[in-house]
């Protein structure tokens, strides 16, 4: 017996759609439902899901996906991209004909993780690590006798387009299997289970590639920010069937670079021109080890003297980084030579 799910002049335009909404086609988008324990059942929703996991991410969402990293670039937000290191089941119990669900953006129809969900994996997993520091973690996720607002702020991690694995890196869902046994029994039919009951596959839709999680915070608490983030879901992970491996992640370092840099250029462009060189300036030192800044001012001191903003790098390398400059007299001979360089505001070291 076939139970027609939508009218038939629907029918025909969703028949016809080829790259619509993936959370439109999820939740009303099977045209008929059959009750025949065959094959022929799980081949209808099959082939369903398997569109849905056909259609890639579009030129839309990527304008969408842009204008928030725009606008999340400056310092009251921390962003990391993490990447899922197997497959994603999120919000598989919403409703719908399928009986299967996944959390997609309203406009676009992409999948997302609710900040809600970050949260809660990151809040458990900080709650242990950080249990002997409570006053820290009641400042940074709040605490309960406490009328104090929390000092982060979770917002819905978004998918970042091209991440997907394979050449089909724009598709963010891949068909998923979970099988499930002694069905008569899970139902409440009284049939004990047993090893003779017949297996039936269901299919799901699930989600790979990358997401970009932004925590609104301070700047000074960025780096913590960035490792409770990578550790909590690469420990906890988020999500349905985490105990199967599903929902783990991994840090995106070439993303996560390409988004501070993104940053970085914006927070420049912000400024007035006088103090954008510090802020170029300031960027590129903070990027490089305490071994790399010695080797520009002793084996590199030729080059470096050569730039055009010499005079500039010298006084802010002087002024910024006093502090760490006074023990390199007690470093190896390559941290001698800078501190020399530096103190003589020369290369008349030798």
């Amino acid at each position: 017996m076939m139970t027609q799910l939508m009218r038939t002049a629907l029918k025909t335009a969703f028949a016809d759609a080829k790259d619509a909404n993936p959370g439109l086609l999820l939740q009303r988008g099977w045209a008929n439902f059959t009750q025949q324990k065959s094959a022929d059942e799980a081949g209808s929703k099959t082939e369903h899901i398997e569109r849905i996991c056909a259609i890639p991410a579009s030129s839309l969402y990527a304008n969408a996906y842009n204008r928030w990293l725009q606008s999340t670039s400056s310092t009251n937000f921390c962003r990391l991209v993490l990447k899922v290191d197997n497959r994603l089941l999120i919000g598989l119990s919403g409703g719908g004909a399928l009986e299967t669900g996944c959390s997609l953006s309203h406009n676009h129809g992409m999948p997302y993780i609710p900040g809600s969900s970050i949260k809660g994996a990151v809040r458990a997993w900080a709650e242990a690590a950080l249990s002997e520091h409570k006053p820290l973690f009641a400042e940074l996720f709040g605490a309960k006798d406490s009328s104090s607002a929390a000092l982060l702020e979770f917002y819905d991690a978004w998918w970042v387009p091209q991440s997907a694995p394979g050449q089909l890196n724009n598709k963010p869902f891949v068909q998923d299997i979970v099988t499930t046994h002694h069905t008569d029994y899970y139902q409440g039919k009284g049939a004990a289970p047993s090893d003779l009951d017949s297996p039936v596959p269901n299919a799901l839709v699930a989600v790979q590639g990358s997401f970009v999680v932004v925590v609104g915070t301070v700047p000074d608490y960025a780096p913590l920010v960035k490792n409770l983030l990578q550790k909590a879901l690469a420990a906890n992970g988020v999500g349905a069937k985490t105990a199967s491996g599903y929902g783990y992640f991994s840090a995106d370092d070439k993303r996560t670079k390409a988004l501070e840099q993104q940053a970085n250029l914006a927070q420049v462009a912000d400024l007035p021109p006088e103090q954008q060189q510090d802020m170029r300036l300031r960027h590129e030192l903070q990027a490089m080890s305490e071994e790399a800044l010695a080797l520009m001012f002793s084996k590199n001191r030729n080059q470096t003297k050569a730039r055009p903003d010499f005079e500039q790098l010298l006084a802010f390398v002087k002024t910024e980084y006093s502090s760490l400059i006074s023990g390199w007299p007690q470093k190896s001979p390559n941290f001698v030579k800078a501190y020399k360089f530096l103190k003589n505001n020369s290369g008349s070291d030798d």
